[in-house]
C-alpha cells in the first residue's frame, strides 16, 4: 500500500486517506469550536486542571510550604485546549492541538517587588517545534500576567473537583 505525507505520530497516511484528510481537519476545527461553544462546557472541560494551578499558586503566593512545586497532566489534545480556553489564552493564538503538544502554565515571582506572575507556554509538535509563549486575553502587552490579573480573568472558570462530580452526575471519584 504506497503512503503520501507523514501524520504527528510519525505514521504513514495512507493513499486513500489523502482525499478526506483536509475534511478530516475542518470537522475537526468545527468539533473543536462546538466543544467550547460556552461557557459552562469551557468550565467543565478545563475547570478543575485550572483550580488546581490557582489553589497551589496561592499556596506558593501566601508563603505555605509546598511538597508538590510541580505538576504535569498528561491528557487530549481537547483537554489541553479546554485549559486554553478556561486560561484566556488569545484567540489568535488559539488552534486545535495536536497530539503531544504541550501547554504550561508557571508561576514565577519578581525578585525586584516579590510580585507574582503567570506565563503561558505552548509547544504546538511534541520533537519538532519549539516552545513559545502565549497571551492571555485581557494581558496581551506582555506574556507574563500579574497572578492577581490572571486570577481575575479566570474566576468564573475555576471547578472545584469536587462540584465537577455533582454537575456531572458522577457518583464515584476517579
Amino acid at each position: 500500500m504506497p503512503c503520501g505525507q507523514r501524520v504527528a505520530l510519525g505514521l504513514d497516511v495512507p493513499e486513500w486517506a489523502n482525499p478526506i484528510l483536509a475534511r478530516l481537519g475542518e470537522a475537526s476545527r468545527l468539533a473543536y469550536r462546538l466543544y467550547f461553544k460556552t461557557d459552562e462546557m469551557k468550565r467543565i472541560g478545563g475547570g478543575v486542571i485550572l483550580n488546581d494551578f490557582i489553589t497551589a499558586a496561592n499556596d506558593i503566593v501566601a508563603g505555605k510550604k509546598i511538597n508538590k512545586r510541580f505538576r504535569m497532566y498528561s491528557a487530549h489534545d481537547f483537554n489541553i485546549g479546554s485549559v486554553m480556553e478556561v486560561t484566556r489564552i488569545s484567540r489568535s493564538e488559539q488552534t486545535v492541538p495536536e497530539y503531544g503538544s504541550l501547554f504550561a502554565l508557571e508561576l514565577y515571582r519578581t525578585n525586584s517587588n516579590g510580585e507574582f506572575s503567570v506565563l503561558p507556554v505552548y509547544l504546538p509538535k511534541a520533537g519538532e517545534s519549539v516552545a513559545h509563549n502565549l497571551h492571555f486575553t485581557g494581558c496581551e502587552s506582555n506574556s507574563f500576567c500579574s497572578y492577581h490579573k490572571f486570577l481575575e480573568l479566570t474566576r468564573e472558570f475555576a471547578l472545584p473537583e469536587k462540584e465537577f462530580y455533582r454537575i456531572c452526575n458522577i457518583k464515584t471519584e476517579l
